[in-house]
């Protein structure tokens, strides 16, 4: 069955390391570029091909946790974590096309060597979404964390 297990693990607990990384850096380096203006040109096509990299990967993350819920059965805890995650794919995709819009309006007012107030609320979108998706990841993995290790920390000794 694809995204249950690979090597013998979870399929979940592999990628999920990487989405709770590259979304959030993902959403920062979105924010940094649409924040600092002469970056875009340069750094632009870069974060915007991690921006695109993250749906993939979210997909995958969502998917895989879904086959890893039905091996292990749910809780309330593990509910909340899913139905956060699922949300994941919304963000992630509104992530990678604020990226697309604010990079390719980048590009056309520098052919145009004008200021640009499309771009400038362009900009200020895509802050707004990449502020929005930093903290639905971050929700979404404390969620899931705690869901699996409270139980565990609270019944051991520090």
């Amino acid at each position: 069955m694809p995204f249950d297990t690979i090597f013998g693990l979870p399929v979940h607990v592999l990628v999920n390391h990487a989405a709770v990384v590259l979304v959030p850096l993902a959403a920062l380096a979105t924010a940094v570029i649409a924040v600092v203006g002469r970056w875009r040109a340069r750094y632009g096509p870069a974060v915007l091909s991690l921006a695109i990299l993250c749906v993939p990967l979210v997909f995958v993350t969502i998917e895989s946790g879904e086959r890893l819920q039905a091996r292990l059965g749910s809780s309330p805890d593990i509910a909340r974590h899913q139905a956060l995650g699922e949300t994941m794919l919304w963000f992630s995709l509104a992530l990678a096309v604020a990226t697309g819009v604010l990079v390719l309006r980048d590009r056309m007012t520098r052919s145009r060597q004008t200021a640009d107030i499309v771009l400038r609320v362009t900009a200020v979108v895509a802050v707004l979404v990449a502020v929005a998706t930093f903290v639905q990841v971050t929700r979404t993995g404390h969620v899931g964390a705690e869901a699996v290790w409270k139980g565990v920390v609270e019944a051991t000794n520090p």
